[in-house]
């Protein structure tokens, strides 16, 4: 008796779990369940001179499946290829599903991926790899944009120059260059905010946090934190997704960083009192080894890149790596000397052989330097930024 039934067509699942039923001839009924209810869909796979052959069949009638299947077996015990269009060269549809495979992502990210990997077949399924064309890859991401917008389009191009770029290295496939199409998302230059550059740093750091508070974000309280530590650090964004919680030592009132983009034997920074309190926060918060921990992601560290978009999203702009700025210009114009600001952003500064010879990393400037840039943060936001 057959595995598939058409009771399994109308099998209701919970979001994102799918199931598979196969049966002979290589027909696989494929069941997902989506917001919009329960979808499936019917594959076939076969073998021919030792090489796996798959299709996703266009119906959603199961005798027609299998009358399919059937046909397309006949052909292969035939020796004839069971698509005409499979047989001339490489299938998109094929190597993106391989190329998918390949992929080691955290669940969340694979589930993106997954939604970009079906708009591009629904478009390309059948296409030969070699014979797309930049117009079509053009034509076809324009259409996304306009129907998804403009981040769902540009994921989605990305996801397409991957999927050929693993064409043209493991089967040298000639393949349209897709990474230039990324110009179609290319904006303005991202500016500060004139108050910057006037030194109105009030009211510029002011609207970045009532500009994330007043968002819709269901995540705005975390964000508005993780966006003050970042104030409070004035490090970059991967050195502070790094941060451990053995790193931080509260005795000494000392801060490890093991490695930053410009100092690779680490750099001390001081735990001033509001740091404190913040850093403290965070770890009550942590369940594993970093600070900004999470139990999604299967390194376990915060996607803190998604608060950095958040931040560019609001349109203020401002980006996480312009936090830096501003911090750099509040010392300059209440006179922290430049040696200490500059240390204070890991920047280096002077020659190698001044380097050599002035042997300190100005710790203990840098702490007083940055508890007045702290107090200075804790008094202007203090009605902002709070704590559970």
């Amino acid at each position: 008796m057959s595995k598939i039934k058409q009771s399994d067509l109308r099998v209701k699942l919970g979001l994102g779990e799918s199931k598979r039923v196969s049966e002979v001839n290589g027909l696989t009924l494929i069941i997902t369940g989506t917001q919009k209810g329960t979808s499936f869909k019917f594959q076939h796979r076969c073998t021919l001179n030792g090489k796996r052959i798959e299709k996703i069949l266009k119906t959603k009638d199961l005798d027609e499946a299998r009358q399919l299947a059937a046909e397309r077996m006949l052909k292969v015990n035939n020796g004839n290829h069971p698509d005409e269009v499979q047989s001339h060269g490489l299938i998109f549809g094929a190597v993106a599903d391989e190329w998918f495979k390949q992929q080691k992502l955290a669940p969340r990210t694979a589930r993106h991926q997954h939604c970009y990997l079906a708009r591009l077949k629904d478009i390309f399924g059948d296409s030969i790899v070699s014979e797309i064309r930049e117009d079509q890859v053009h034509s076809a991401i324009v259409s996304l944009q306009n129907k998804f917008g403009t981040w769902s389009a540009k994921q989605t191009l990305s996801t397409m120059s991957r999927i050929l770029r693993y064409a043209k290295i493991v089967y040298k496939a000639k393949i349209p260059d897709a990474r230039d199409l990324q110009t179609l998302f290319n904006g303005g230059s991202h500016k500060h905010r004139p108050s910057l550059t006037e030194g109105d740093l009030d009211n510029n750091i002011l609207h970045i946090f009532l500009s994330i508070k007043g968002s819709s974000s269901k995540s705005k309280d975390k964000h508005i934190v993780l966006t003050y530590l970042a104030f409070l650090m004035l490090l970059r964004l991967n050195e502070i997704n790094e941060i451990k919680v053995s790193n931080i030592n509260f005795v000494d009132k000392v801060l490890f960083i093991e490695k930053t983009k410009t100092l690779s034997d680490g750099f001390k920074v001081p735990i001033t009192p509001e740091l404190e309190r913040v850093l403290r926060y965070l770890v009550k918060k942590s369940n594993n080894q970093y600070l900004l921990s999470s139990s999604v992601s299967e390194s376990g560290k915060m996607a803190l890149s998604y608060v950095s978009w958040t931040l560019t999203k609001l349109n203020i702009g401002q980006t996480f790596h312009g936090i830096r700025s501003i911090g750099r210009m509040w010392m300059h114009q209440n006179g922290i000397p430049f040696e200490v600001a500059e240390s204070c952003l890991t920047h280096v500064v002077g020659s190698a052989v001044t380097r050599a010879y002035l042997r300190t990393d100005y710790f203990e400037e840098r702490r007083q330097a940055m508890e007045k840039w702290h107090e200075y943060l804790h008094e202007l936001l203090k009605d902002i930024v709070t704590f559970e």
